[in-house]
């Protein structure tokens, strides 16, 4: 996908934890709601890659990812396109 061609989407998805410190277990069981906000730089059957930040020079048809996160599917609660480029 081009910079500007890309969806920005917000995804709201459970992930696991770890702790490495002393914890109370009935406290610590159990996934963490988590919310991104990015550009779809890749996604297929098994998850999605969101970038935060995108670096495009308008003279090239390439452009750089910053901030890349991949979510699997099987974690994802909720996904909203908030914007997507008429280009």
């Amino acid at each position: 996908m081009t910079a500007l061609k890309t969806p920005l989407v917000f995804i709201r998805w459970k992930d696991h934890c770890a702790e490495g410190a002393w914890a109370d277990v009935e406290k610590f069981h159990g996934p963490s709601t988590c919310y991104s906000v990015g550009w779809i730089q890749k996604e297929d059957d098994e998850g999605i890659t969101v970038a935060a930040n995108l670096g495009h020079d308008g003279d090239k048809k390439d452009h750089q990812s910053g901030n890349l996160q991949y979510i699997l599917k099987s974690c994802i609660v909720e996904r909203k396109i908030l914007h997507c480029p008429k280009i």
